[in-house]
């Protein structure tokens, strides 16, 4: 009997590779789309540049609008326009922004750049429009000034690699305790969701309701209910059972350094920096209050933080 050489099969731990066949999935019941998509990445041949599928864009008129793809290093987003989308002019985004898309939303600024695909052309057409988009993209790519490869950090990395946490890093923690870590605190295990990092600086990672028609769809912990504005500048803190409220006293002197609960697009739960907030005494009552916020970064070296 002849032995077979048997290869043990070793599955390689790729974060990279997971989010890329992850994100390019969520195209493929949109053929048109998938296959230009799938087109403009695999001409790109950047594996240091981030793609970004579904993304929400607010304009600057104030509404929001879904692009098929969107490349944040280089500020670029791609449509693909099919029949039905010259056809129907009504917004598509005209519904309420679940959690995860208000925090991932990004503004059309000046210096962002939208192409546009027709689909509904030939091929050779729209293999012409492809290799056009991929031709700028490179050229983008090559005029950056201060170019930063697409990575994917630790907590410990993120934290060794910077002084400064900020809004713009769009970095996700897994939980708690890596936010406490980042923020140097030695914790072996934490569950609370507000604590101390020194003077009057605290850690707060609120769980984000959503509101539509006047009803609240999702509680935190304990009935608390926690509402971002849009413009993300004030969160309003009530609780279901108004009467459980605990009456306002050094946490009013607290400034809040605020990390929200969401979903990334693996469907898993991690927490996003947003801000430092501090207690608006002005615009709150016992039973609903509201945060300002005062800065969008915050320095982790908490030598620098006086």
């Amino acid at each position: 009997m002849t032995k077979k050489n048997t290869k043990e099969i070793v599955f390689v731990d790729d974060p990279k590779r997971d989010y890329l066949v992850k994100t390019f999935s969520r195209t493929k019941r949109k053929d048109f789309e998938n296959y230009i998509l799938n087109s403009i990445w695999n001409k790109l041949n950047r594996l240091d540049i981030q793609p970004i599928t579904q993304q929400y864009v607010r304009t600057t008129e104030g509404k929001y609008h879904l692009i098929d793809l969107y490349f944040p290093t280089l500020n670029i987003g791609i449509e693909c326009d099919e029949r039905h989308h010259v056809q129907n002019t009504e917004d598509d985004t005209a519904r309420t922004l679940s959690i995860e898309e208000v925090l991932d939303l990004i503004n059309v600024g000046n210096e962002f750049v939208m192409y546009r695909v027709s689909a509904y052309e030939d091929i050779y057409s729209i293999n012409n429009q492809i290799d056009s988009i991929v031709r700028e993209l490179k050229l983008r790519i090559d005029n950056l000034p201060n170019f930063v490869p697409w990575t994917f950090q630790t907590a410990l990395e993120f934290k060794n690699s910077r002084s400064v946490i900020s809004l713009d890093d769009k970095f996700r923690y897994r939980t708690v305790l890596e936010i406490a870590q980042v923020l140097g605190k030695n914790y072996k295990g934490i569950q609370r969701a507000y604590f101390p990092i020194y003077d009057n600086y605290y850690a707060w990672c609120p769980h984000l309701s959503v509101q539509k028609e006047g009803k609240v769809y999702y509680f935190g912990k304990n009935d608390w209910i926690n509402t971002l504005s849009e413009d993300w500048e004030t969160i309003t803190e009530t609780r279901a059972n108004k009467s459980k409220m605990d009456p306002l006293d050094s946490q009013m002197k607290h400034l809040r350094v605020t990390f929200v609960k969401s979903k990334d697009i693996f469907g898993k739960t991690s927490y996003r920096f947003i801000g430092v907030y501090k207690f608006n005494e002005e615009k709150s009552i016992q039973r609903l209050r509201k945060y300002s916020r005062i800065t969008t970064c915050f320095k982790i070296d908490y030598k620098t933080n006086y």
